[in-house]
This record gives C-alpha cells, structure tokens and sequence, in this order.
C-alpha cells in the first residue's frame, strides 16, 4: 500500500462542531495513523495500530473510555481494542452500553467495519454534539486505515499461497514419476510371493519379500495422500464420515506420531457423516495433528482426536499436552502469518488455513487452552442429512 493513495482516500471533514480550545483529529494524529498504516506488519493488531487514536479519543474528558470492534481478516474473530478509565465489558450489557460503569455512551459506526464508542461520566449538550462529530471524524479515519491494512493481509496471503500451489504442482509431477517404479516393485513382489512358496525358498527371503510389498504398498499410499493435500480444491462435496477423513489425516501423519514419541487416542461416533470436499478437510485436520505433534516434539506425550455429535452439529476436538497457547495468543491464532513457533519454523499459515477450509464447509473453529498444559482445537460441522455417506475417494 502507498501513503498518497491512503491519504486520498481520507474524506473531507466539512464544517461540524469543534470545541475552542481543540481541532481533532489533529494534522498531526492522521499523518501519524496513516504513517503506521503504509508501514504495518501483516501481524499488526488493531490495538497496536489505534492505540494513539484512542488515547487522545479518551483524553477528550475527565474520566472518559474509548473502545473500538472491527471485524477480522477472512471470517476472523472480531478485534477488539480500548483505552481510558474503564475496561469494556465482553459483552454488551442489557441496554447495549459497553461500559457499565460510565452513564453515558456515544457510539459511532465504522462503516462496513465495526463500531466506536465514547463514553464518559458525564456531558452537556455542547459536549455532546462536539464529541460526537469527533468520533465520527475518527470513524472514517479507522475505516480507511484498517480497509488497507486488511487489503495488504489479504494480498500477502493470496501470494504466499499461490506459492503453495506452484510447489502442489511440482510435488505432484514428482510423485507421479515414483508411482510407476513403485507399483512396479509392488507388482513383482507379489508375483514371487505368490510364486516361490511352491518351490524351495528361504523363509527369511519370503519374510523380506512381503516387507518389500508392504513398503512400497505403503509409499504409493503416501503418495496418493500427498497428492490430494497438494490439490485439495479438486473434488467438490459430497456426504462423508468425519471419522474416515480423519483416519485418512492420521494415517498422512503417522510418522509424525513415531519420529517424536506421541501416542494417539481416538474416539468416534456413528451418524457424524458431513458435505465435504475430503482431501480439503484433510488438509485441514493434517495441519491441526501435525501442529499438535510439534508441540510435544520435546518430551512426547498424548495426541487426542475425538468425534461426538451435538444434535445436528458434529464437533472434532484434536488436543495435545504440549507446550500450550498463551493466553494473549488466543485471540489471533488463526490471522495470516501469525505464529507461536521459532523463527524459520513456520509461515504463520497453517491455522489461517484451516479456519478458511472449515468456514467453507459452514464450521468454525476455535483454540482453547488445557490445564495443566497443552492446547485442543475444535472443529464444529453441520451433519449432513441426506443419508448418504459414502466413501473415501481418495
């Protein structure tokens, strides 16, 4: 994004109600605003990036708190962020107000994005009128900002996946190149299994034969399973056992589970068949389990998947007893590009991933801290009614 273009699409203010003694927003706080907006991290925060609006919003009078929603990137959770004498609720009380402690309220749309609201212990009807026509200055300006801020998020994250799906391409064509000497492999190893037996053959080589089978049954499998990861907009949806998606997932993973020590539990249940696309939910459940394996890849430990159904909802849990989630963490887990993991351990993507292929098969998902130690991720999804489950087309 480039400042010019920000600051040519900051409306006019007109001639609205200005207190005497003060002009705002100043020069100086919209210079200031746009200037973090054109330099801001895709990982910025809607409290990092406002907290100087806000401050001087709360600095209007004695007393006074100021609290700004907006909506999320890609279905994200709402962001929100505030400064003053009082904290606002997490919900909204009976009459809508935010903060319950102060009587009066000014709220102001951010159009298309969220709402502003000012409140204060008390103001005269000057104030009034004043205060809000700052507050619907400060609107516009949040609404340019966080619009752009968004755009560049999006667009960041539209190219790191197309670089996805380049090295999809690619991955493909060498895994297609190693089917064909691998079924191969397959193949003979079957015919002199079935062959030798008759004549006089060691049983160790017969031993070592079907371990050849098995293993080069199983790299085509693994091949197969990489293939649809890589692809996994290429079926549309169809009616699935969610369990069956998920032992597809573990089955992908279960080198994972052996390489760092992890013992797995499962639980399913019947009746839990869903609408989707399988090597889409796939992908999502690979990037939770993998997740959850690397959080305990320092000491092990126990990887839970559990199906229950809730009515017409079935909900997916995939807990660890890793290193856990912070707490400051759990509002922004699934934002492009936002990572707990070391630097060069990951993109930031997985979970943001995970959240858009859940949402297009009208779920969500949410993190959640364990005690004493690890996360869980729950994935909700409507059952499908049609009664017609069918099977894995992988």
């Amino acid at each position: 994004m480039t400042l010019p273009r920000l600051l040519s699409d900051v409306p006019p203010s007109g001639e609205r109600p200005r207190s005497p003694a003060e002009a705002w927003p100043s020069p100086a706080t919209r210079r200031r605003l746009l200037a973090l907006a054109a330099d801001a991290p895709p990982d910025v925060t809607a409290e990092r990036l406002f907290a100087p609006l806000l401050a001087e919003l709360a600095g209007l009078e004695p007393g006074a708190a100021v609290a700004l929603r907006l909506s999320g990137v890609a279905g994200g959770e709402p962001e929100l962020c505030s400064c003053g004498a009082e904290a606002p609720a997490p919900g909204a009380s009976g009459d809508g107000r935010l903060f319950a402690g102060l009587p009066l309220e000014l709220q102001v749309s951010v159009p298309g994005l969220g709402e502003l609201v000012f409140a204060a212990p008390a103001l005269g009807p000057d104030a009034v009128a004043i205060h809000a026509a700052a507050l619907d200055e400060a609107a516009l300006l949040v609404a340019v900002v966080w619009r752009a801020v968004r755009q560049e998020r999006v667009q960041r994250l539209h190219a790191q996946r197309d670089k996805l799906a380049v090295f999809g391409e690619l991955a493909a064509g060498i895994l297609h190149e190693l089917n064909n000497p691998l079924t191969a492999i397959a193949a003979y190893a079957e015919l002199l299994l079935r062959t030798l037996p008759g004549r006089t053959a060691d049983a160790v080589d017969l031993e070592r034969l079907a371990h050849i089978r098995e293993s080069s049954q199983r790299l085509i499998g693994f091949a197969r399973d990489l293939v649809s990861y890589t692809r996994p907009d290429a079926q549309p949806k169809s009616p699935l056992e969610i369990d069956v998606v998920l032992d597809r997932a573990l089955g992908y993973c279960g080198h994972l589970l052996q390489a760092h020590d992890v013992t797995l539990r499962r639980e399913r249940a019947a009746g839990t068949a869903v609408a989707c696309s399988a090597s889409a939910l796939t992908q999502a459940f690979v990037n939770l389990v993998t997740n959850a394996v690397q959080a305990m890849e320092e000491g092990g430990g126990e990887l839970a998947v559990t199906t229950v159904r809730d009515g017409e909802r079935v909900r997916v849990t995939v807990a660890d007893e890793g290193v856990g989630i912070a707490a400051a963490d759990l509002e922004r887990i699934f934002e492009p590009y936002v990572t707990t993991k070391p630097h060069g351990r990951g993109a930031g993507l997985g979970l943001s991933i995970v959240r858009g292929i859940v949402a297009d098969h009208d779920g969500r998902v949410v993190a959640r801290r364990r005690t004493p130690r690890g996360a869980a991720f729950e994935v909700e999804l409507p059952v499908d009614r049609s009664g017609h489950a069918g099977h894995d087309p992988a």
